[in-house]
């Protein structure tokens, strides 16, 4: 019986070997209407030399299942997910002679499907449509199976535990000072793990946890009611209902469209999610009088970090079917000002 933990594959793949993050130059004015106020938005993006975030969470998580004898020859890996992770676990189990089934929405975007499935054998994606159950729930009820093992993202500590262990000092370092850090959350587990690594080092670090309003739908991120039902990391015990803010789809395809034009990597959904997030926190902060709170005493500027989790060669398509052509057909700078009192 091979011993899965001394595969090559784990030092080859190791984190804290590569760049995982890089920091942009400063956001333009026209992207950023409180730069008058001392602000200072940068994006934060993954990939470094990652292909994106989830990259060594799948690690980390089958990692830990073999350590801990869950995983073993022959074990079939079962997981939900909307294509990051399962894109990761596929890439590993293949590697790993593990066969994986991965549960998938069967409204996910078809590169991402079609990316996980280029694997071939060994690697399962199930298009879901049973009606009452949600992926998650599927996913934990196939890996109660014998011969199954459902590492479980939504609820496994690893999760949260990556992104503290191998994102969040990369971040930091890059950064230099981030008084506020906008992260867009579906599992939660990114927006925890740099929370907790923030706290434990005494950083000035705000950590905005960037969730969808109700009915909306971006790839990756979930709604309020969606993380309580589905979601069982302990993000109760670092986030409030005020350390959230809510977004919908349309803005966030917008603002991560307009990013393009002035960071070098090209943004997915989900980093219009947290940017515009960030500047509706910043926008309410400033009409309360507030704005200081996250104002850095070394600099005087408030330093605003947005979190970009993966580029937006899944989802051109769906960036063609949202945004109307005069959105993407002009030169001219937009009013964000505007659209945040909408």
């Amino acid at each position: 019986m091979r011993d899965l933990k001394q595969h090559p594959i784990f030092e080859a793949t190791d984190p804290t070997r590569g760049r995982s993050v890089r920091i942009s130059a400063p956001s333009p004015k026209w992207l950023n209407p409180f730069w008058k106020d001392g602000v200072v938005i940068r994006a934060a993006g993954i990939p470094g030399e990652l292909p994106h975030s989830k990259f060594y969470v799948a690690r980390e998580l089958l990692l830990g299942g073999i350590l801990d004898g869950s995983i073993l020859p022959g074990t079939t890996i079962v997981e939900a997910t909307s294509g990051n992770t399962g894109d990761g676990l596929a890439l590993f189990c293949k590697a790993l002679g593990l066969p994986v089934r991965l549960i998938i929405s069967a409204g996910t975007v078809g590169w991402k499907v079609d990316k996980i499935r280029v694997m071939g054998s060994g690697v399962e994606v199930v298009l879901d449509t049973i009606a009452g159950e949600t992926t998650v729930e599927r996913a934990r009820r196939e890996g109660k199976l014998e011969g199954h093992y459902n590492p479980d993202q939504y609820a496994n500590p690893l999760n949260p535990l990556s992104h503290k262990k191998y994102l969040a000092p990369q971040l930091f370092k890059a950064a230099e000072e981030i008084t506020l850090l906008a992260v867009a959350s579906g599992t939660m587990g990114t927006s925890m793990g740099l929370k907790q690594y923030a706290e434990e080092q005494g950083l000035p670090t705000y950590v905005l946890a960037v969730i969808l309003e109700e009915k909306e739908e971006v790839p990756g991120i979930r709604s309020l009611s969606k993380i309580k039902h589905d979601i069982r990391q302990p993000w109760k015990n670092f986030f409030t209902l005020e350390d959230l803010e809510f977004v919908k789809r349309h803005e966030s395809f917008l603002t991560s469209f307009y990013s393009w034009r002035w960071v070098l990597q090209s943004f997915g959904p989900s980093y219009g999610s947290a940017h515009f997030g960030a500047l509706k926190r910043l926008y309410k902060a400033k009409r309360a009088g507030t704005l200081d709170r996250y104002r850095s005493k070394r600099s005087g500027m408030v330093e605003v970090v947005v979190l970009g989790a993966d580029t937006n060669a899944p989802y051109l398509d769906l960036f063609s079917g949202e945004l109307k052509a005069e959105e993407r057909h002009t030169d001219k700078e937009p009013d964000l000002l505007s659209l945040l009192a909408a």
